[in-house]
């Protein structure tokens, strides 16, 4: 009698699982649509564009615009300088060790 029982209940419940669990992923999808979803996208950015790795991959990317720039012509250098301004606008420059690329950042910009 007790090994029908939990054959019973084990049934039931590997009966309800995927039912829990499409239940669940509705729920997710409703949340990760919503205001709230949204916003933890957003902080998972922030603490992405905060890391090393992509820090460090947006400074080898600079400092591969301004070896282009120092070879272009001027009418190239002003399509490198948009395309710099475009990128780099949310980027801190401050998190850059090199001064020459950082004064580089910042006249690109506007700031000297």
């Amino acid at each position: 009698m007790k090994g029908i029982l939990i054959a019973l209940g084990t049934g039931i419940v590997l009966a309800t699982l995927p039912f829990a669990c499409a239940k669940y992923d509705v729920l997710y999808n409703r949340t990760a649509r919503t205001e709230v979803g949204k916003s933890i996208m957003d902080s998972d950015r922030e603490i992405f564009k905060s890391s090393k790795p992509y820090i460090e991959n947006s400074i080898q990317t600079l400092h591969s615009y301004k070896m282009q720039y120092d070879l272009a012509n001027d009418e190239d250098k002003q399509i490198i300088a948009n395309n710099i301004k475009s990128e780099f606008a949310n980027f801190d420059s401050e998190l850059i060790e090199n001064n020459n690329l950082k004064h580089f950042l910042e006249s690109i910009r506007g700031g000297y």
